[in-house]
């Protein structure tokens, strides 16, 4: 069960319904991802889903999901029967029961059911299946007055008012988006469409009226008028009083995580979906938002040596020897590379601190008879990883990157001007954002012998989407 986060005056839900991969670590970015409407409503291709031999997507599942108003007088909950199977649970969870429920009584205001199908025969008469008519929920928002909104997982919002009768349903993609954003910035994927990490999610009320937004990371807002359910444009007045409550989210929760930096180090990934995220999403906003107020907090931030995901690529054309830096094997310090970027923006300068560290190309021997996806396994696999770091006290590297030549090793290349700030793993490349007096990105080039080229350009963070579509 996730339950639902809450910041001052608004309920602010950062949750990322992260994919069960295994070996793989919740990323950084907090990415949402979305199970589309088409995938779950083609008979023909579903089949497929449910043979795990002959699956062609990446399994979504649908946790159970608590949403809470702000002044803790509502709660309500959604739970699937998949979700209670003993054993573990399968993908694609439906069949949710939404309750919401009254405090301090705890007395249940109304009970509403996912839309189902009828049974279909999966191939024989005992294997049926029964499809959603409706998306699964993905997160929940509740306002201080009853007001429910539920995000599922075909990329809708629920509109429910405080009697518990479905009163819209409003398609994010289709008619919150225009249709360049769309194609600019939603990517599809094989777990559905992918565009909604470091975006804010919250209420807002202007003139009399209350409203629903997500500001995204691109900086476009969606906007959902709750009185007439449907997305408006918003005028000046209301476009100011939303950008100051941007601004106060992204204050109090830069504030909130400086007060404790030494138990924001100790998160583990996992908990990107909660805590963590809210904070990268914070972090994000304040360099685009250019909220200076922000700079004591990131520099505060900036030593957090958190990792919040482990990447490993197909084979590059280098193929490192035993013992041997492998240059697409690499951890990311989630947090200090968001802030870094955020400072850069900021006009600042970033600590000479590096954001990635690469792994020793070590071969893992699995056990005869051990199931090579087991928690034993996977424990040991995690321990026998070693890894190649610069050694301290060595100077800023913008000022060796000069000594960098075609033919260097990663070793060589770490020794000098330290790990790269993103993989390019299309180009097989390595990327540094140096802080110089004219500020620059250099670009490295595998080959097989090691550095085949390399290439000075302008800053890449000054792209205002091309960091961020880095990842």
């Amino acid at each position: 069960m996730r339950r639902s986060s809450i910041f001052a005056g608004h309920h602010e839900n950062r949750p990322t319904p992260c994919f069960r991969t295994a070996r793989k670590l919740a990323a950084g970015n907090g990415e949402r991802w979305e199970q589309s409407r088409t995938i779950m409503k083609t008979r023909a291709f579903l089949l497929f889903l449910l043979i795990p031999m002959a699956a062609l997507a990446t399994d979504r599942f649908y946790d159970d999901v608590i949403g809470v108003s702000p002044n803790g007088r509502y709660r309500v909950e959604a739970r699937s029967p998949d979700n209670q199977q003993a054993g573990g649970h399968r993908a694609f969870q439906a069949s949710f029961l939404y309750k919401c429920f009254e405090a301090p009584s705890n007395r249940i205001v109304w009970v509403r059911e996912q839309p189902m199908g009828k049974p279909e025969s999966m191939g024989s008469a005992t294997n049926t299946y029964r499809f959603p008519n409706e998306g699964s929920p993905v997160e929940i928002y509740v306002d201080d007055f009853g007001t429910t909104l539920v995000w599922t997982g075909w990329s809708e919002l629920l509109l429910i008012p405080p009697d518990g009768r479905l009163k819209a349903k409003l398609d994010i993609l289709g008619d919150g988006l225009s249709r360049s954003d769309r194609k600019r910035y939603v990517q599809d994927t094989t777990a559905g469409p992918c565009w909604s990490g470091n975006s804010y999610w919250y209420f807002a009320s202007d003139g009399g009226r209350t409203y629903f937004c997500i500001r995204t990371w691109w900086d476009r807002r969606i906007i959902v008028d709750l009185s007439d359910s449907r997305f408006v444009q918003g005028d000046r007045k209301l476009l100011r009083s939303l950008e100051s409550e941007e601004k106060a989210f992204v204050l109090r929760t830069l504030r909130a995580a400086t007060a404790d930096v030494a138990a924001v180090s100790k998160e583990h990934p996992e908990h990107d979906c909660e805590h963590v995220h809210g904070m990268l999403t914070a972090v994000h906003m304040s360099g685009r938002m250019q909220i200076r107020e922000a700079i004591p907090f990131l520099r505060q931030l900036e030593s957090i040596d958190y990792i919040g995901s482990s990447t490993g690529s197909s084979p590059w054309e280098y193929g490192p020897p035993e013992g041997k830096v492998r240059p697409n094997g690499w951890e990311t310090f989630s947090i200090r590379r968001d802030v870094q970027l955020a400072l850069r923006r900021l006009g600042e300068k970033a600590d000479p601190l590096p954001a990635t560290r690469f792994e020793i190309n070590v071969p893992f021997v699995q056990v005869a008879g051990e199931d090579p996806m087991s928690e034993s396994s996977l424990k040991r696999w995690d321990e026998s990883r070693k890894r190649y770091l610069r050694k301290p006290g060595q100077p800023a590297p913008e000022t060796m990157a000069f000594l960098v030549k075609t033919g260097m090793t990663p070793e060589q290349v770490i020794d000098l001007i330290d790990a790269p700030d993103y993989v390019n793993t299309s180009d097989e490349a390595w990327e540094y954002d140096m802080d110089d007096s004219a500020p620059y990105t250099i670009v490295i080039y595998w080959g097989k012998a090691g550095v085949a080229k390399i290439k000075k350009n302008k800053p890449y963070w000054k792209d205002g989407d091309r960091r961020y579509q880095d990842d």
